[in-house]
C-alpha cells in the first residue's frame, strides 16, 4: 500500500502549504473495442440536464445470475459521455453511490466534470442500478399514502437514552421490513451488491472491453467497487474508489466514522472568518459555538419550532439530519451557520423564510411518488447485503450505543436503517462472503479526505490494505468525494 497526501483549499478560506504530488502524464494505449451496444439519442429530459452531448442505450442482462437454466433478463438503462478527444481509449464505468443513485441523470448533469477528470480521452458510462427508476423498481407499498406514512415513522433519530422513541422506531422498522417482504419478496432478492457487480461485468463485456474493466465509484459505489474487485480481480484494468465506505462495516452494521474533527471545523472556520459568519457573534471561540449548538439541540428536543410554510416542525431530530447533510460538503457551511445564528436568537427575530428554505433542502418534494421510491431503494439494497438479523430491540441496542459513541450526530441517524436491516425478511440470491483481500490485475487508487465524518479516511486505509499494490491518496479536505477537484493528471494513472 502506497500513501500519498495532497491539499485542497476549503471554501476559499485557506490554502495549505503541502503541494500535490508531482506525477508525470500517463501513457495510455489505445484499446480496440467491438461494442454490441447500440447507442441512440437520449430523451429530451436527459439532454436538457446534460452539460455535454450524451448518448443512451439499453442492455438486457441476466435477471438471476445464480440460475444458469433461466433465460429471464432485466433491462439496464445506460448513458455514455463520449470522449471529447478521439479516438477514445476505452470506457470508465461509474457508480455514484446511494445505494441506488440514479446514474443516468447524474452522469448527464456531471458530464463536463467527468469528461475533464478522464482527460477527455475516455468514454464515461453509467447505468441505473437494480431497484431504481425502471430497473426492477423497488417499492414496498401499493399506495403513496401508506408509503409516506411508513417513511415518516422512520424519521426520528433518538439517542440511546430515548427508549420510548427507540421502541417506536423499532416497530416502524419492522413494519417496513414486513411490507417489503410482502410486495418485493422475489425482486428484493435480486438487487443487492454482488448482482450489481455482475451487472458491471456484463456492461463492460457488451462494451467490448472484455477483461479490461475500468471503474470509478463514489461513497457506496466504493463498496460496490470493492466487491467488484474482490469477485473479479483478474478483470480490473483500473479502479478509483473515492469517498470510501468500510465494506466490512457496511455488511455487518453501519459504515460510519467519527465526525468530531469535521464538525468542529465548521465552527473553527466561522471564528477565523468572523466577518463572513454571523454565528461568530454568539461566542468567543469555536468550542463555545459548538457548545451552543448542543444547547440548541436540547432546546429543540422540548421546544421545537413550528414551520408555517409547510406545517412542518423543526425538532432536534431534524436538526441532526440537517447537520449531517452539512458535513457532506463544506460549501454548505455558510447556510448552516446562518441558520444556527437565527435559531439562537430571539424567536421574534426569526427569518422564517430562510429557515423553511433550509429545512426544505433536506428533503424537498420527498412526498412525491418518485422520491418515496428513492427513499425505499437504499433499504432494499443495503438490507439485502446486511448479514445480521435480530429478533429484539435489546439485541440491537449494543450496536446503536456503539454508533452513538462514534458520533452523536450520525449515530442516531443510523438507527432507522440499522433497525430495518436487522428486521429484514428478504434473503438475497447471492451474498459476497469474502474478506476483500485480493491482488487485482492492475493497482487500485483509494481516495479519502482527512476530515470526512461520513466516509472517513480510516476506511480508505482499511480497504487499501486488502488490495495488493493499491495507493491511498489522502486529500487535506473536508466533506465527501473531492477527487474531482484534484484534476485528471494523477487519477488517470489508475485507469490506463
Amino acid at each position: 500500500m502506497v500513501l500519498l497526501k495532497a491539499s485542497l483549499p476549503i471554501l476559499g478560506l485557506a490554502t495549505y502549504a503541502q503541494a500535490a504530488p508531482a506525477i508525470s502524464a500517463p501513457d495510455c494505449s489505445l484499446n480496440s473495442t467491438e461494442s454490441s451496444i447500440k447507442w441512440t439519442e437520449c430523451s429530451s429530459e436527459v439532454n436538457e440536464n446534460a452539460a455535454l452531448p450524451v448518448e443512451c442505450a439499453q442492455l438486457n442482462v441476466p435477471l438471476d445470475y445464480t440460475d444458469d437454466k433461466s433465460n429471464k433478463t432485466v433491462t439496464l438503462n445506460l448513458i455514455r459521455v463520449p470522449a471529447t478527444k478521439q479516438p477514445s481509449l476505452g470506457s470508465i464505468l461509474m457508480n455514484f453511490g446511494g445505494p441506488g443513485a440514479d446514474a443516468v441523470s447524474m452522469t448527464a448533469s456531471r458530464s463536463d466534470v467527468l469528461n475533464m477528470m478522464s482527460g477527455e480521452r475516455f468514454d464515461i458510462v453509467g447505468f441505473d442500478p437494480r431497484g431504481t427508476t425502471t430497473t426492477l423498481p423497488f417499492h414496498c407499498f401499493t399506495s403513496n399514502f401508506d408509503a409516506q406514512q411508513a417513511l415518516d415513522n422512520l424519521k426520528s433519530n433518538p439517542p440511546p437514552e430515548d427508549l420510548e422513541n427507540l421502541g417506536y422506531l423499532w416497530a416502524a422498522a419492522d413494519n417496513l421490513a414486513q411490507a417489503c417482504a410482502k410486495t418485493q419478496n422475489e425482486t428484493g432478492a435480486l438487487i443487492n451488491t454482488p448482482f450489481a457487480a455482475r451487472d458491471v461485468v456484463s456492461v463492460a463485456t457488451a462494451l467490448g472491453e472484455k477483461n479490461k474493466i475500468r471503474y470509478w465509484g463514489l461513497s457506496y459505489g466504493t463498496t460496490l467497487g470493492a466487491t467488484l474487485i474482490s469477485m473479479f480481480p483478474e478483470k480490473i484494468e483500473g479502479a478509483i474508489l473515492d469517498g470510501v465506505q468500510n465494506p466490512h462495516e457496511y455488511m455487518h452494521g453501519e459504515a460510519m466514522g467519527s465526525v468530531g474533527s469535521s464538525f468542529a471545523a465548521i465552527f473553527e472556520h466561522c471564528v477565523k472568518n468572523a466577518d463572513n459568519c454571523a454565528l461568530s457573534r454568539r461566542g468567543k471561540s469555536a468550542a463555545e459555538l459548538e457548545q451552543l449548538y448542543w444547547s440548541l439541540y436540547e432546546k429543540l428536543r422540548y421546544n421545537p419550532v413550528p414551520l408555517s410554510g409547510d406545517n412542518g416542525i423543526l425538532n432536534n431530530h431534524l436538526l441532526n439530519t440537517l447537520t449531517s447533510s452539512a458535513l457532506y460538503d463544506s460549501m454548505d457551511w455558510p447556510v448552516f451557520t446562518t441558520a444556527l445564528d437565527i435559531l439562537l436568537g430571539p424567536e421574534e427575530d426569526y427569518d422564517d423564510e430562510f429557515i423553511e428554505a433550509w429545512v426544505g433542502s433536506s428533503g424537498e418534494d420527498e412526498d412525491k411518488p418518485d422520491q418515496q421510491q428513492a427513499q425505499q431503494v437504499p433499504h432494499g439494497i443495503r438490507c439485502s447485503d446486511y448479514k445480521g438479523r435480530l429478533s429484539s430491540l435489546e439485541e440491537y441496542m449494543p450496536i446503536q450505543e456503539r454508533l452513538y459513541n462514534i458520533s452523536r450526530i450520525n449515530g442516531p441517524i443510523s438507527a432507522s436503517i440499522g433497525m430495518t436491516c436487522s428486521r429484514w425478511k428478504i434473503e438475497p440470491k447471492e451474498r459476497y462472503e469474502g474478506n476483500f483481500q485480493v491482488a487485482p490485475r492492475k493497482p487500485v487508487l483509494v481516495v479519502g479526505n482527512t476530515y470526512d465524518g461520513v466516509t472517513p479516511i480510516v476506511s480508505a486505509r482499511n480497504v487499501s490494505s486488502g488490495f495488493t499494490g493499491s495507493t491511498v491518496l489522502e486529500l487535506n479536505a473536508y466533506g465527501v468525494s473531492k477527487a474531482h477537484l484534484f484534476g485528471p493528471r494523477f487519477l488517470l494513472r489508475f485507469v490506463c
